[in-house]
């Protein structure tokens, strides 16, 4: 009991550092939000999604494993950090970093936890619609973070063309989550948060 102890503090002390990993997203003070402020953002979304989605596709979704994979999906940014949605190349040079990250964080757990790779294995490949759903909610919770502290994409190259780009493949499984999406886009339009090019 006291090895699995030490395995669980180890790593709680481990995962306490997703609150030193800074995003792309600014408030008005210019304080950047952490990957853990996020965490709890789309977990706090997927959570109250859950049932509306379940009304509108007539099934029955795993919330338990929704709200544990929303939990785990940034934990590898601890060792591979947060590159912006929109940064494709980045995006590209980063999965590897991120496949190590979660097989390193599996060992850390040493038998401890047998659920934590799968659910993130589960929200990489997006095959289930539980996946899908935090998903959603990962790309969606930095646009209501822009529109609440007025955090403009302006020097990024993103317009409203390219976030629909990004956004629209991963929304449309669902009208609900597009209803959203295009709600936010356009609240960042009425905003002028868009890049605008001379």
């Amino acid at each position: 009991m006291q090895k699995q102890t030490s395995v669980l503090l180890d790593f709680f002390k481990y995962q306490n550092q997703l609150k030193m990993v800074f995003r792309n997203n600014f408030n008005q003070e210019g304080r950047r939000e952490s990957s853990a402020e996020h965490t709890w953002s789309v977990t706090m979304m997927a959570w109250l999604l859950t049932k509306p989605l379940e009304q509108e596709l007539g099934i029955t979704l795993d919330q338990n494993r929704i709200l544990k994979m929303a939990l785990v999906h940034d934990l590898v940014e601890i060792d591979a950090g947060d590159v912006a949605a929109w940064d494709k190349s980045g995006r590209v040079a980063v999965a590897a970093s991120e496949q190590a990250a979660i097989a390193a964080i599996g060992e850390k757990l040493a038998g401890s936890n047998e659920e934590l790779y799968p659910l993130w294995m589960e929200h990489d490949v997006l095959e289930t619609i539980e996946s899908k759903l935090v998903k959603a909610c990962d790309q969606l919770c930095p646009l209501i973070y822009r529109v609440v502290f007025h955090n403009s994409y302006q020097g990024s190259g993103v317009d409203r063309a390219k976030l629909d780009s990004i956004f629209l493949p991963i929304v449309s499984f669902s009208q609900l989550t597009t209803e959203l999406y295009t709600a936010l886009a356009e609240e960042l339009d009425q905003q002028g948060l868009f890049d605008v090019k001379e």
